[in-house]
């Protein structure tokens, strides 16, 4: 994925927050959902890397939990139907 920058200088006395990155893809959407944010470039595009990693490690782990929430939905319609 492309990834975009921009500076921002918002206007706030904290410059910690000048530097705007998102991915291209994400334009068409609510993009700011996903942007990483920092006082230059270089930690603008770090954030927005971490935010990546987080979501696929919450997909992952998100992803693991499946086949438990199946099981436990099957118990709940079995409940439902009056099946031991």
């Amino acid at each position: 994925m492309k990834i975009k920058t921009k500076a921002v200088y918002p206007p706030i006395p904290c410059r910690d927050y000048d530097w705007c990155a998102w991915h291209e893809e994400f334009e068409e959407r609510d993009w700011l959902a996903w942007a990483g944010w920092g006082a230059s470039e270089k930690e603008a595009i770090a954030d927005l890397e971490r935010i990546d990693r987080e979501r696929a490690e919450a997909e992952i782990e998100q992803s693991k939990n499946i086949p438990r929430n199946l099981a436990h939905l099957r118990q709940c319609i079995a409940g439902w139907k009056g099946e031991p």
